[in-house]
């Protein structure tokens, strides 16, 4: 394997670690959204989720109805993030 693309390996490696740093971190910190804050939002917003979501119904319905302009969807049979 030539060292140019060790090098391109390498980054992308590193570059694929990061971002899963990133998402766990994400997941288990954030969003610190309350329902006050989205009650804020004055714009139409679709509010998705599977019915086999990470997020539970009742968390999904909560976003939802703390957004004045806010349509929900529940896909069947689906997470959103796969």
């Amino acid at each position: 394997m030539g060292a140019a693309l060790r090098r391109k390996l390498t980054r992308r490696s590193e570059h694929a670690r990061a971002v899963e740093e990133k998402t766990r971190v994400m997941t288990f910190s954030q969003p610190t959204l309350t329902t006050k804050d989205l009650a804020r939002i004055s714009v139409p917003v679709l509010v998705m989720a599977g019915d086999d979501d990470v997020a539970t119904l009742s968390h999904t319905c909560s976003m939802y109805e703390a957004i004045r302009e806010a349509q929900l969807a529940i896909v069947p049979a689906r997470r959103t993030c796969s």
